[in-house]
């Protein structure tokens, strides 16, 4: 049995890649920026995330030295658009794609993510040299909210499979929490992460951050239907994951529908 959520709590999702550089290759970020222009029209806006390193100008032996050079260069390079929806970002052996929403807009889905994403392993391959995909990454990141939470006695044990238990006495009402719990997939090489943190209420609304990751190692580099495949598995699994640690006060807020 499968389900679709009428109310999806994701917030943003992204797929990141390490890329296989051909032999004897060079890189430049040259090939990067003919990549970002072939997102003109879909993604105008550019961006460079830099890497700035600091080094101190040299001097006499037994002197201290007061000058300090600063190094700016590229870290990744990135095409969005406007309100920062999709984002391509491109590093050193690196093809990151991400989708962000608020609650204004529509969940475009795991299926537009991974199409996006293959198109853009494509145009990869059109501008940098590369033999392949070594490993890929799937992130997803929930922004849960919980109507009210603080006018009940409920706390995330409650709403969450999990969360860590406190006695009441000596510590008294959870104000604050975060958790961390490290998963290793049946029958696969796969492995998988979920970090939660509860942010500060909203008008007595309690707020809740699921972060969900899964690490997907040892993929065949140069098999793109291959490479789909695991992490089409690697999103099933998170998705019922994520329907497990829900319990029913918080999966009900979703409106949850069952498909057969």
């Amino acid at each position: 049995m499968t389900f679709t959520l009428r109310k999806p709590p994701i917030i943003e999702s992204w797929i990141r890649t390490n890329m296989v550089s051909a032999p004897e290759s060079e890189w430049r970020w040259e090939d990067v920026g003919r990549l970002l222009e072939s997102y003109s029209a879909e993604l105008p806006e550019l961006e460079m995330l830099p890497e700035v390193t600091h080094q101190p100008k040299g001097v006499e032996q037994g002197e201290l030295t007061k000058e300090i050079e600063i190094h700016v260069q590229p870290q990744y390079l990135r095409a969005r658009t406007a309100s920062r929806s999709k984002i391509v970002q491109v590093g050193r052996g690196e093809l990151l794609v991400i989708h962000t929403r608020d609650a204004t807009q529509p969940y475009p889905g795991f299926d537009r993510m991974l199409a996006d994403f293959r198109d853009s392993l494509a145009r990869y391959y059109e501008h940098i040299p590369a033999e392949g995909v070594e490993s890929a990454e799937l992130h997803d990141v929930d922004l849960i909210v919980i109507p009210q939470m603080y006018d009940c006695d409920l706390g995330p044990r409650d709403y969450f499979e999990g969360a860590p238990v406190f006695p009441e006495k000596p510590f008294g009402d959870v104000a604050s929490v975060s958790w961390s719990s490290l998963f290793s997939r049946p029958d696969s090489p796969d492995f998988a992460q979920l970090s939660v943190q509860m942010l500060p209420p909203d008008e007595g609304d309690g707020r809740f951050r699921l972060d969900w990751h899964c690490w997907c190692p040892e993929l065949p580099a140069d098999d793109e239907g291959a490479i789909a495949e695991r992490l089409r598995s690697a999103h099933n699994y998170l998705k019922l994951c994520f329907q497990a640690v829900c319990k029913k006060p918080v999966w009900d807020l979703f409106e949850p529908v069952e498909e057969s």
